[in-house]
């Protein structure tokens, strides 16, 4: 029973923790690269023959793969981006996930956390993977906890 309430002690810190931290912000991408507003489509490739439909003039759309995602998480600092333009998640301003082929749903729940501590606005990410280890890595270390060093 003891080891029970410390367990749930160190959570409701952790959580507290999490909940009053302020998201980072980063600093802007270079402005004469950066785009006007950018999106992010994730696992859309079917929609991509679509793109000139989409009002790409207005928008730079990018599509990616969930396999092209990458995490970098220290105690403090977690970083999600797309690694065939090196871009973070946070530098867009939109992100929708178009279908869920695997691992999708076991990525989902730590993305969508990544997303909302940046203020990056986001459409079919939340409530929808499974809580996973990573999830628990990213909401650690957004709040400052130290995290397990992996490989």
């Amino acid at each position: 029973m003891a080891a029970e309430w410390v367990m749930w002690a160190s959570l409701e810190v952790a959580a507290a923790a999490f909940a009053l931290r302020p998201p980072r912000r980063r600093p802007p991408a270079d402005p004469e690269r950066a785009p006007r507003r950018s999106i992010l489509i994730l696992n859309g490739a079917a929609l991509a023959e679509l793109k000139d439909e989409l009002g790409a003039e207005e928008y730079e759309v990018v599509f990616r793969s969930i396999d092209e995602l990458a995490f970098t998480i220290e105690t403090g600092a977690v970083s999600v981006h797309e690694t065939a333009g090196n871009r973070d998640l946070a530098d867009f301003a939109f992100v929708q996930i178009a279908s869920f082929p695997n691992p999708t749903g076991t990525l989902l729940n730590a993305i969508a956390a990544y997303l909302r501590h940046q203020g990056v606005d986001a459409v079919n990410a939340e409530g929808i993977g499974a809580p996973t280890r990573l999830l628990q890595y990213v909401r650690f270390a957004q709040a400052g906890i130290t995290v397990a060093v992996s490989r």
